[in-house]
């Protein structure tokens, strides 16, 4: 959906002046938290480092002021406040079209990560996460999380969502539903529980145990040659294990 607003904008406005914009950029200060929810079309990229440090960038200085980004209890939320007219009027879906990005870039280092939520068209990268992970995308968001060494991680997602995940971990719990796909063939675990249904895909790669469970059309691909299993098939449902 995100392509036919881009081309139906490119259309309609000029590209070349505002393709010239020079990035503007705004810190927050902000600690005290461990989770995070990025939505309304945002790029986050995620460390972990030993100080917080949270900062944006984008070409539009308007997104730049409409952007909220608040810590409430543990939880840091970063979102476009607007209704989704101005948003692309601003300068949001077409500064994706001119940059290849989203409306704004949020640089977020932390020293723990315990949980991130991405909705909305959101784009979260993460870069060697570690410990127990709880992970939720959807309505189009996308979280791609790099060198992980976790504990147990859950993966929900859903509404042709996007989740990517590559490392280790001791145990994954994953969830896809309505046409979204969660990557985890390249994140190597010793157990994993799989559901998918309603177009949703799945990969994981497990050595000692695998549940799954697909129906509806949903899909779960396994690798690593795990030792005991649990499978359930329903209407068009398919589990493959190479």
């Amino acid at each position: 959906m995100r392509s036919v607003f881009k081309l139906a904008l490119a259309g309609s406005l000029g590209l070349a002046t505002l393709g010239t914009a020079i990035a503007q950029e705004r810190s927050f200060e902000l600690t005290g938290f461990d989770k995070i929810d990025i939505s309304t079309g945002l790029d986050a990229i995620v460390t972990l480092g030993d100080a917080f440090s949270v900062q944006a960038q984008s070409r539009n200085q308007q997104v730049l002021d409409k952007l909220e980004i608040t810590v409430s209890g543990d939880t840091l939320t970063a979102r476009i406040e607007s209704n989704f007219l101005e948003f692309i009027l601003g300068g949001g879906l077409l500064g994706q079209f001119i940059a290849g990005g989203n409306a704004a870039t949020i640089r977020i280092t932390l020293p723990a990560l315990r949980a991130v939520n991405a909705s909305a068209g959101a784009d979260v990268d993460i870069t060697a996460p570690k410990g127990d992970l709880v992970i939720d995308v959807s309505s189009g968001a996308d979280i791609d999380i790099t060198r992980a060494t976790l504990g147990t991680v859950t993966v929900d997602a859903s509404s042709g969502s996007d989740a990517e995940l590559s490392g280790a971990c001791d145990s994954i719990s994953a969830s896809a539903s309505s046409g979204a796909d969660i990557d985890a063939e390249d994140l190597l675990c010793e157990t994993a529980i799989a559901t998918a249904s309603s177009g949703g895909h799945i990969s994981v790669h497990a050595t000692d145990s695998l549940e799954a469970d697909a129906s509806s059309g949903g899909a779960i691909e396994v690798t690593g040659n795990p030792r005991q299993t649990d499978i359930d098939r329903s209407s068009g449902g398919s589990v493959s294990i190479d």
